[in-house]
């Protein structure tokens, strides 16, 4: 299964998300913003990112910015779960074979088929039956 780091300011997401993906089997860490996030990303070298948009310290325009400056890591898959409109994240952050879109509140069998064609597209995960 894949390393997967969560980054949320809200606790209770943080808490939901890792517990739910990690009920599917992936290895899951998490971060509250994206000061620790950038900490972690590099220790831990995920394969995917889900994050949030809105978030203090410059949230995941920072955090996006410092992805895209660093050659090993500006391919990590990202995964932008958020409650802004999906057209403003689209605007913020375009779209790439890379980057996916999930609304908050989460629906989940949607979250975990783009999750999974993420994962896959991007070669972190091999595509198979589902059990």
């Amino acid at each position: 299964m894949a390393k997967i780091l969560v980054v949320d300011d809200d606790e209770i997401v943080l808490e939901l998300l890792k517990d739910f993906i990690g009920g599917l089997g992936h290895e899951v860490y998490t971060a509250p913003d994206p000061v620790s996030f950038l900490a972690r990303v590099k220790l831990i070298s995920p394969d995917i990112v889900i994050m949030d948009l809105q978030m203090p310290a410059g949230g995941a325009d920072v955090a996006v910015a410092a992805l895209q400056a660093s050659e090993s890591l500006r391919g990590i898959p990202l995964l932008f779960c958020t409650s802004i409109p999906l057209e403003e994240a689209r605007r913020r952050f375009p779209e790439s074979p890379l980057r996916r879109y999930a609304s908050k509140p989460i629906d989940f069998p949607s979250f975990v088929e783009k999750l999974d064609i993420l994962l896959v597209e991007a070669g972190r995960l091999k595509a198979g039956p589902k059990p």
